[in-house]
């Protein structure tokens, strides 16, 4: 996967499995919503993700794997019922030249950094 803003997303009730893959450029390679059903990530590569809008700059807003509620797929009954929470694994991948962090918890409008 090239470039863009986020090369895959994985919204409400959905799962996605990805294995072996290369991600490059672009601010986010995976998009989680925190109310996504199951997504597992492994052996895999992410490399130069960054700031779409200024690559000189650390991406503070950006992940290669974020969780994030981009389309208000998280309503009231979910953010009480962690149970209602996407299942994520993240197995075996290599982050190399990014300036976006590895993984971010973006999902309530608190970051997270992993």
């Amino acid at each position: 996967f090239l470039n863009g803003y986020s090369q895959l997303m994985v919204r409400d009730c959905a799962e996605l499995y990805v294995d072996n893959c290369k991600f490059e450029g672009g601010n986010t390679g995976v998009n989680i919503s925190p109310v996504a059903k199951y997504v597992e990530i492994k052996n895999s590569k992410f490399e130069k993700m960054e700031n779409c809008n200024d690559p000189t700059r650390m991406a503070e807003d950006y992940g290669c794997i974020q969780l994030f509620d981009e389309f208000g797929d998280v309503d009231d009954r979910d953010i009480n019922c962690i149970d209602n929470w996407a299942e994520f694994k993240c197995i075996g991948n290599v982050f190399e030249n990014n300036t976006s962090y590895p993984i971010v918890d973006r999902s309530l409008d608190e970051y997270h950094y992993g």
